[in-house]
């Protein structure tokens, strides 16, 4: 079937060519978001100001730690199945939230160093730069090792660790518990 291409060129699109799995996978993806805000908007019109399951409501967002070890990338994957990204503490009071979720337990934060911008971090959750001064450990970020360490985990208030609290600048390949945040859900009304 004949269509017109770019230029005025004619191209023909057959079907299951690589054209229709790339539309199927825009379609699948397009899915996934138009669930998510519809999501988001039905939980805007609770009242009760409640998470999905196995999240909890903290500082308006919804916050869950995974209970397996993974890293960044397997972690940050893991919290986008569940419609979630990488916790991205920006506040005391998130930050606190976060550190109560972990349960002692070092966590992932989807807070990354902008390549090639040392000292520059952004988040996970698409609202730019990070305030981590406030939050990181005494002595970090020390960028240690040969390949250096551009991803963030925080060692909670309870962890049991002879690490410091607060947060730690770690190289992707490390093995953490995700913290996930729920993606699209804040709730300033809802300050558990």
């Amino acid at each position: 079937m004949p269509r017109r291409g770019a230029a005025g060129t004619t191209a023909r699109v057959y079907p299951g060519s690589g054209n229709m799995a790339a539309a199927g996978l825009v379609l699948v993806r397009l899915l996934m978001v138009l669930a998510a805000v519809v999501s988001t908007l039905t939980a805007l019109n609770d009242p009760t100001c409640e998470c999905p399951d196995g999240f909890k409501l903290c500082a308006g967002h919804c916050l869950r730690r995974l209970d397996r070890v993974l890293t960044y990338d397997e972690a940050r994957i893991m919290c986008a199945g569940l419609g979630a990204h990488l916790a991205v503490p920006r506040t005391e009071a998130e930050n606190q939230c976060a550190d109560s979720t972990a349960a002692g337990q070092l966590v992932w934060l989807g807070v990354t160093e902008v390549p090639g911008d040392e000292g520059h971090y952004v988040g996970a959750d698409a609202c730019g730069d990070v305030p981590v001064g406030q939050f990181w450990a005494s002595g970090q970020p020390e960028n240690y090792g040969p390949r250096g360490e551009d991803r963030v985990v925080m060692v909670p208030h309870d962890s049991g660790t002879v690490h410091a609290v607060g947060w730690h600048d770690n190289p992707a390949e490390q093995e953490w518990h995700p913290l996930c945040q729920r993606s699209l859900f804040y709730r300033p009304d809802c300050v558990n």
